[in-house]
């Protein structure tokens, strides 16, 4: 029902008895008609003193109940009063003084026209017409209640039959456009609320903004929320009718409601915005939600206590309808969100009867309308593919006989043109006969796009598990809410992780080195706090229990709820452990290259075999990169070998000899690749347990020999480096090793120079003593031929004897030679 102008019933208000009288105030008459106890309620008396006046009050607000017109006192002017009371549809009570004139008799075949003669002293007939007056009042109250009552009950019911409108924005707007109207109140608006949801608002007028605060969101409690929710217990009591909230703006309730609200941040009501009529109605529906309806008007006393009554009379018919309207709102949406997807999802709905093998459904149409699909098709059968009917019956076949109810298959149509069409159809029995089906209904969709999609899919998940495993590229997802950690086969081979179902995050995190464990959790717990929510993280994971592994991680959040929060985290694992031996390769080529330079010059400076050997050591361990190195030679002189040590935390310094047979019997294994004289380099020998010098365990080796110029022998063992031993670490050793023989040669050689020299400086001094005790003779000598007397530098002659003794340190001692003896003393000897 639409409300016009000219189909308002508008509700009929008696708050106060109003009196129109046409002449001058009487005390003896107005007495009569101002008395409150005969009229049951409050009467004022409005006075006429022209036709103008007359016609002003009619077309005002004010409603009056009958009309008295004092023929005596307007006598003159009649002709001017009767053409406007003749329009009027108001009791008209004509006094006159005894008879009635005639100019009055035409109007007394009016129902609504009475007359009485008022003597000076005699007022019983004016009572006794007054009760008759009384009565007709009444009586038209009550018809004209009835009206408005068939009047809201047809507006209200209106609403519920019109098919044209499906928003529940656009009923609640004629709803309250027909209140207002109905009521005449001038502002009407309806507040919903849901749950926790924010309040909705509807208006009967969008262009009027009624209060800004309802649609604000400043830091403000508004009374009529209050109302809605049945907190408003501060409001007093003479405010309140029954359940909802009555306000008229007179002066002392605006004092009492500003007393109220002292100190407080409520809003302080509508009066405030120049409303001065306000009524608040609060209502919950079936389908828990509360509504509060919101009457304002800028006149004053409009909510009287007849609509008060009213609204608590209707009531349960309001709340009703707002839940139907609800109900009905929500079905109208249903069914054009069902009419949108059978037209946009490709559905069709059909009904199967068994005995007949009809189908009937016009769906079919608009699911095939390639097809020319009558209402009734008997050769549905012939269009199923021939590869899919054993299924397709194996699935309809129970459902038929009473085994189930319902039934799902997806299968193919073949369709003219070869055209190959997915299709899945989900029924169910709705009729038997016996155990057996007698009828069938369900829908069939088109799922020909999404088959498709699911093959597209399968290869492409199908090629991801080929480049994975190719790639050595690790696919993980975990699951929040249930922690459940999902990877595939190539991770679980990369994190050597037991095959099972049933993953946590904890499983992931365990394998990874516990230095490291922390830096992933606080990464893994940024990137859900981001909006991007991306995690990229390196670390380190145990394998075999000793080797560690670098891994790259990287990951999106793929899934969030309704509140933005991150449900599931998907992305990959990358063994990035050849690429980081590459990097560090790299850098300790930078490092090794400069310790080259140093070590070469550092070996010119020692003298000492041992010295070198452990300075060998502590540049080794360095450039292999080892947990363990040592410097060795063999001694020649001594028949023994000596071993140099250190750690790589340079803590743990070694130093050790053997000999022969000491070192075949203490060290066998060494002692092999001594014997064998060759490079042996070994990077995995878990199988078997391996102790250096007794203490340290070994799960990579690497020994290296060389020669010195002289043939003899040194060596390089590295011990336990971080990863394999590559060709990189072949060359360092080898050139270290050949740096070290010839740095040994060298200091050798330098100890035997210095030796000799020592040697020599000895032989020197102790000639040089024999020098010192040693006086030479030499050039030529003069001696007489004749007595053998010698001559010395200045010209003297001397004895030999004397010549010698001064100049030599040789001293004589007498004896006779044979032939002397013999000449002398003849054969006395």
């Amino acid at each position: 029902m639409m409300l016009s102008k000219n189909n308002i019933t508008k509700f009929p208000s008696y708050s106060c008895l109003n009196i129109l009288v046409i002449g001058q105030h009487q005390q003896e008459r107005d007495q009569i008609l101002l008395n409150k106890t005969f009229w049951g309620q409050e009467v004022k008396i409005h006075y006429c003193a022209s036709p103008q006046t007359l016609t002003r009050l009619l077309g005002g607000e004010v409603n009056f109940e009958f009309i008295v017109f004092d023929y005596i006192a307007n006598i003159s002017k009649w002709d001017s009063y009767k053409k406007i009371l003749e329009k009027c549809d108001n009791i008209i009570l004509f006094i006159v003084s005894s008879k009635i004139p005639e100019n009055i008799e035409p109007q007394l075949a009016r129902d609504n026209v009475y007359c009485i003669p008022l003597g000076s002293k005699n007022t019983r007939h004016l009572n006794c017409s007054l009760r008759t007056i009384k009565n007709h009042i009444l009586r038209n109250r009550k018809f004209l209640l009835n009206q408005f009552d068939k009047s809201i009950d047809e507006f209200l019911i209106g609403l519920t039959i019109n098919n044209n409108v499906y928003r529940l924005e656009e009923i609640i707007s004629r709803l309250l456009s027909g209140l207002s109207s109905l009521f005449d109140f001038e502002i009407v608006y309806a507040l919903m609320k849901e749950g926790e949801n924010q309040i909705q608002i509807f208006s009967n007028d969008k262009e009027t903004d009624f209060c800004s605060l309802l649609s604000s969101d400043k830091n403000i409690n508004r009374i009529c929320e209050d109302v809605l929710q049945g907190r408003a217990t501060y409001i007093p009591s003479e405010f309140m009718y029954k359940d909802f909230l009555r306000f008229n703006a007179t002066p002392e309730r605006a004092r009492i409601l500003v007393r109220c609200l002292k100190n407080t941040e409520y809003c302080g009501l509508c009066h405030l915005l120049g409303y001065r009529s306000l009524i608040l109605l609060p209502l919950s529906t079936a389908g828990q939600k509360k509504w509060l309806f919101l009457f304002a008007d800028k006149r004053a006393d409009k909510p009287t206590e007849e609509i008060c009554q009213y609204f608590e009379e209707k009531m349960p018919l309001l709340t009703g309808i707002i839940s139907y309207l609800e109900q009905y709102w929500q079905e109208k949406t249903l069914l054009n969100l069902h009419q949108i997807s059978l037209k946009t999802g490709r559905i069709g709905v059909w009904e199967y009867e068994v005995n007949t093998g009809k189908i009937m459904s016009s769906g079919l149409k608009a699911l095939f309308p390639y097809l020319n699909v009558p209402d009734e098709l008997t050769e549905w059968w012939k269009y199923i593919h021939p590869t899919d009917r054993v299924s397709f019956w194996h699935a309809v076949k129970p459902c038929i006989r009473g085994a189930t109810n319902s039934f799902a298959v997806d299968h193919r149509l073949l369709l003219p043109e070869n055209r190959l069409v997915w299709v899945r159809t989900i029924g169910e029995c709705i009729s038997r006969q016996g155990k057996y089906a007698k009828k069938l209904v369900g829908i069939g969709m088109d799922i020909t796009s999404f088959m498709e999609s699911e093959e597209e899919l399968k290869n492409i998940k199908e090629n991801l598990r080929v480049a994975s495993e190719l790639g050595n590229i690790g696919l993980w997802s975990w699951d929040i809410l249930r922690n459940t950690y999902n990877i595939n086969q190539a991770a679980l081979e990369m994190f050597r992780m037991k095959q099972r179902e049933g993953y946590t995050l904890e499983d992931w995190v365990n394998s990874i080195v516990p230095e490291h464990r922390e830096l992933v959790r606080k990464e893994l717990g940024e990137a859900l706090a981001k909006e991007d929510g991306i995690f990229n993280v390196q670390y380190q994971i145990i394998y075999r229990g000793m080797y560690k592994k670098w891994i790259h991680t990287y990951g999106r959040v793929s899934t969030r709820d309704s509140k933005g929060n991150p449900i599931r985290i998907s992305g990959t694992h990358v063994d990035i452990t050849d690429r980081k031996r590459v990097e560090k390769q790299l850098n300790n080529e930078v490092i090794i290259s400069s310790l080259y330079a140093g070590f070469a010059r550092s070996l010119l400076n020692f003298r000492d075999e041992d010295e070198l050997a452990r300075m060998v050591c502590r540049t080794s361990v360095d450039i292999l990169c080892s947990d363990f190195c040592f410097a060795g030679y063999f001694d020649p002189e001594q028949d023994k070998y000596f071993f140099h040590g250190i750690n790589r935390k340079k803590t743990d310094k070694f130093a050790i000899s053997f000999d022969t047979k000491e070192l075949a019997k203490k060290e066998e294994f060494l002692y092999l690749f001594i014997k064998a004289g060759t490079p042996k380099l070994i990077n995995d020998i878990q199988n078997e347990e391996h102790l250096l010098f007794g203490k340290i365990h070994v799960n990579r080796l690497f020994f290296y020999p060389s020669f010195t110029p002289s043939q003899d022998l040194v060596f390089v063992i590295a011990v336990n480096a971080e990863d394999n031993y590559t060709p990189s670490h072949w060359e360092s050793i080898q050139w270290i090793t050949s740096l070290y023989a010839q740095a040994l040669e060298r200091v050798r050689l330098e100890k035997q120079n210095l030796q000799k020299t020592k040697e020599l400086e000895e032989t020197v001094e102790k000639l040089k003593e024999a020098l010192n005790t040693v006086k030479k003779l030499h050039g030529l000598l003069p001696i007489c031929a004749r007595c053998k007397k010698i001559r010395d530098d200045e010209g003297y002659w001397h004895e030999v004897e004397v010549y010698i003794r001064q100049h030599t340190d040789a001293e004589f001692s007498h004896g006779i030679c044979p032939q002397c003896a013999k000449e002398l003393y003849g054969d006395y000897l």
